[in-house]
């Protein structure tokens, strides 16, 4: 079949349109692009009188767009010196940002530290006008994705008067700047009256100003607890974006108008930093819960004890915990031994608690293995057994006795009233006395981030002492609290410690931090739905991975909750 020349102009047609609508693009929205201006002593008129181009400092600019509008009046803008030959001086102004078009400029001036006027550019009709090849007005346009540097010819200004220039005086000012204030906030919980009640607490944060047109950033750095007063360089169109940072906090981002920054200045604007953290309910139950724990090789469940026995649930997906499922009749204190297993009573697991065993722990409870030789005790007996031997009664310890191992040796500290002194071995026979200067009972060790620690308190207050490698003393305390409410505990994550102090979570980062100037930064406030009494209302928690379990004591209704977070959010190192 013949195709006739009308179709074949027809689909042609249909071609070219549809060639043509395929390429059309989506019109971009415009951006404020940088501009610099320049001159040296090349662009010195012939008759132009030479002063020191090395005392150049700055411009004083004028600039008009395209509608006869300034958009620049008289700025003071800062110059560099660039490299140039034996017979040239270059200098380049700091960028300005202006949209793209046209525009012209209407002053021109070059200025020494003093703000003396030591070069210019003539006005066209001017005296001194044949001086220069282009005389003021100067247009030129602003293009989007290029460089925009503008040229511009000067003479000497320090022998003829401000008259024969063209200009009326040589008057300087600075840079039109914008002053605004602004207040930053965390939310806190003060408890009183056997409750919490929140209030906003002033904190420090980091500020980062920049123009919403280009992003280009007019100011950054710390602000302080209070009502900071900013500065910052604007024109009369600009908005600007601000954004308030802080270490655990959400960041807070809002484009203004100059209009509404200016009117902070009786006002400031108030920023409220939201935690990274939740706390994400995953348990209720009416039955007392004895113990809980999550085993060290799965982390998707969490097991806990109550007076009928074990029971376990889901918590792989922290927002929809699975429920409760019954696992067996066993009940007491769930814990980890010293070989990886689960115990539970007389039961042990070695499937992270899936199936158990009756096989009741006999002899001393292991808890640390030295050059081949393991440690273990009843009571206050220390036990040894080396490698293919029994054990040995080695010492007798004071009643309430803490001990530990680190780096190869055992170390001792009173627990209570009954026990004394801090001592150290190599053999759990031959104890060498440590010095200290710490609390004489009350006190416990823990290991955590590969350093010793002692958690030493009485009523006189609470320390957490990082031991020296010579002696215990509140010198090398890293963090100071009040014992008042006896609920005080702590976790190992990553490289920090994890401290749930008066239902509150904090964090204590070591890669900044050095005894005497460690600071415990809040994650976030555990707020009970329920009075209770002027006691703590966390009872119990649990680390694993990156989530922390706070257990609660029994609520008015007699049920105890447990709830969990996240600490990955948080990337901490």
């Amino acid at each position: 079949m013949k195709i006739t020349h009308v179709l074949r102009l027809f689909l042609y047609s249909c071609l070219i349109v549809l060639s043509i609508s395929s390429c059309e693009e989506e019109p971009t929205e415009q951006q404020e692009q940088p501009v610099q201006f320049a001159f040296n002593s090349e662009q010195l008129a012939e008759n132009g009188r030479l002063a020191d181009l090395d005392d150049a400092r700055a411009i004083v600019i004028s600039i008009k767009n395209s509608s006869g509008e300034t958009v620049l009046n008289m700025e003071k803008i800062e110059v560099y010196k660039l490299e140039g030959t034996n017979y040239t001086q270059k200098f380049i102004s700091k960028p300005v940002s202006l949209m793209p078009g046209g525009y012209e400029i209407t002053d021109f001036l070059v200025v020494d530290e003093d703000n003396n006027v030591i070069y210019v550019t003539p006005k066209e009709g001017s005296d001194n006008s044949n001086l220069v090849h282009d005389p003021l007005p100067i247009h030129f346009s602003v293009t989007a994705n290029s460089i925009n540097e503008i040229s511009v010819q000067v003479v000497d200004a320090t022998t003829d008067p401000v008259e024969s220039f063209g200009y009326v005086s040589f008057s300087i000012r600075e840079r039109n700047t914008l002053k605004f204030r602004i207040q930053p906030f965390i939310v806190e919980y003060e408890y009183s009256a056997y409750e919490y009640s929140p209030h906003w607490a002033l904190t420090e944060a980091y500020v980062e100003v920049s123009k919403a047109s280009s992003r280009e950033i007019v100011f950054e750095g710390m602000i302080s607890p209070g009502n900071n007063l900013i500065e910052i360089p604007f024109n009369s169109w600009d908005s600007f974006v601000i954004k308030v940072t802080k270490e655990f906090y959400e960041p807070y981002e809002k484009t203004f108008t100059n209009e509404e920054l200016i009117a902070t200045e009786g006002d400031p604007i108030e920023v409220i930093l939201e935690s990274k953290t939740e706390f994400i309910p995953i348990l209720s139950t009416d039955e007392t819960i004895v113990s809980l724990l999550v085993p060290p090789g799965d982390h998707s469940k969490l097991l806990y004890t109550t007076n009928d026995g074990l029971y376990k649930v889901n918590i792989g997906n922290l927002q929809n915990p699975g429920t409760s499922v019954f696992v067996a009749a066993h009940t007491g204190y769930l814990r980890v031994d010293f070989f990886g297993n689960l115990r539970l009573g007389d039961y042990v697991s070695t499937d992270q608690g899936e199936t158990w065993t009756h096989d009741p722990e006999e002899g001393p409870r292991t808890f640390a293995e030295i050059d081949g030789t393991y440690y273990g005790r009843i009571g206050s007996e220390l036990y040894g057994k080396p490698a293919g031997g029994e054990w040995e009664l080695l010492s007798e310890l004071s009643p309430y006795t803490k001990i530990v191992a680190y780096e190869d040796r055992l170390y001792t500290a009173p627990g209570n009233i009954h026990s004394d002194g801090f001592y150290v071995t190599e053999d759990g026979i031959n104890f060498e006395e440590i010095p200290a200067n710490v609390m004489d009972i009350g006190n416990s060790f823990f290991k955590g981030t590969g350093k010793l620690f002692l958690n030493t308190y009485f009523e006189g207050g609470g320390f957490i002492v990082l031991w020296d490698g010579s002696s215990w003393t509140v010198d090398n305390s890293i963090h100071e609290y009040d014992p008042e409410f006896n609920r005080f505990y702590i976790e190992e994550y990553k490289n920090n410690l994890i401290l749930v102090e008066n239902d509150q979570v904090k964090v204590i980062q070591f890669n900044n931090c050095s005894p005497g100037a460690c600071e415990a930064q809040l994650l976030d406030t555990f707020v009970s739905e329920y009075v209770f009494h002027a006691f703590s209302t966390i009872s119990g928690r649990e680390m694993a991975g990156d989530v922390l379990i706070l257990q609660t004591v029994a609520d008015n209704n007699g049920e105890t909750h447990l709830y969990a977070m996240d600490l990955s959010d948080l990337e901490l190192e």
